[in-house]
């Protein structure tokens, strides 16, 4: 009987040390799992408390002047591009004719100002027009025509928003003396950057 009562002591100790180990357990798991919940909240309310700048999402306030400047930037990318093609000319001619800029007087303003400064005389005509006034030369057979002193910059909308402007864009002197591609230029910050010409082409 006494061996039966210290079984059964045993077996009655072991059952409360293990109740209170398993206890312990989830307590840790409990704390652990709490933990966890914390820290992920924390890192969603820090992501959600992101504010972007005002730059970032209000147009400028002058949305003519700001695509002037974006018209500028790949206007002097095209001129910078293959600059072989610029030895020896007089004059550069802007067409502006397939775009539908707000601001041309401020656009023509920076091409004036940046031919002056290079002793370039600026002139505001496509090709035809050109033709007709006498710049286009062409070779004996009538065929090969060719601007001997200038290079005609041409400019075509693709889109246009407030922080972003698409646009092919073209720099030619004659048939096999021409590049241009299709330019995207960007509003950050305050200002307009060039971003990237895709489809680029050169004869």
């Amino acid at each position: 009987m006494k061996r039966i009562r210290k079984r059964l002591a045993i077996a009655f100790f072991l059952m409360i040390a293990l109740t209170l180990v398993t206890s312990c357990g989830n307590e840790v798991d409990a704390a652990d799992d709490a933990g966890y919940g914390q820290s992920q909240t924390t890192e969603i309310t820090q992501s959600n408390d992101y504010t972007p700048s005002a730059a970032e999402t209000e147009p400028p306030e002058n949305i003519g002047l700001c695509q002037a400047q974006a018209f500028f930037i790949v206007f002097q990318e095209l001129f910078d591009t293959s600059p072989g093609l610029n030895r020896e000319i007089r004059y550069i001619s802007v067409d502006l004719s397939e775009t539908m800029i707000e601001s041309w007087a401020e656009l023509i303003r920076l091409l004036d100002e940046f031919c002056t400064e290079r002793g370039f005389t600026l002139l505001l005509h496509n090709m035809n027009e050109l033709e007709e006034l006498g710049y286009i030369d062409e070779d004996d057979s009538g065929f090969f025509r060719y601007f001997s002193y200038g290079i005609l910059i041409t400019f075509r909308d693709v889109s246009q928003d407030y922080d972003i402007i698409e646009m092919r864009g073209m720099k030619w002197r004659s048939p096999t003396g021409a590049v241009g591609g299709r330019y995207t230029v960007v509003h950050r910050h305050g200002s307009w950057e060039f971003w990237e010409v895709m489809d680029g082409w050169i004869s």
